[in-house]
């Protein structure tokens, strides 16, 4: 069985140094963080994460006679400032969905009370069953007696099928 690809999907995977980068094919973007962990990543790299591979990759470096890779320059006031910033406006958005979310939940969970309502309001109410046949016809309910009898015979009746179909153990 040949393995499906989807052709269109692209995917970003983060680079260590250079950050965020869009794969035109999500495969690739899953190679790169599978062949390279300490240089690709599926989420964003956090410090601790990032200070780690740096210095197993400055570790590797220095054993194959390569330069070491620099260290992250801090961000300025300003960068730091737009940051702060998006930050803010995320958890107000994030905390406006989910008050969204709640009143829809609520919303839906009046609707589907109303039309259970509907429903029964609209509906008829249960009719006694005609095919029920009491001995000796006689109308009216079944005492619990013919009732009791009525289902010994359906239970008897069952264990006699079953028994002809060589079931040996009946369900009751």
């Amino acid at each position: 069985m040949a393995i499906k690809i989807n052709t269109n999907q692209s995917a970003t995977a983060f680079h260590i140094v250079d950050g965020a980068f869009l794969f035109p094919y999500a495969i690739d973007a899953s190679m790169a963080v599978s062949q390279h962990p300490l240089e690709w990543s599926d989420v964003p790299w956090t410090e601790e994460r990032a200070a780690e591979a740096r210095a197993r990759i400055n570790e590797r470096n220095k054993a194959e006679g390569l330069a070491p890779l620099a260290e992250p320059s801090p961000l300025s006031p300003e960068d730091q400032a737009a940051l702060d910033e998006h930050n803010r406006a995320v958890a107000e958005a994030a905390k406006r969905l989910a008050d969204y979310r709640a009143k829809k939940a609520e919303e839906q969970k009046l609707a589907d009370q109303a039309a259970a309502d509907e429903a029964l309001v609209g509906s008829a109410p249960p009719r006694p069953d005609p095919t029920a046949r009491r001995p000796f016809g006689r109308k009216g309910e079944m005492t619990p007696a013919e009732k009791a009898a009525a289902d010994k015979k359906a239970v008897d009746g069952k264990r006699a099928g079953d028994a002809l179909a060589g079931n040996t153990r009946s369900e009751t």
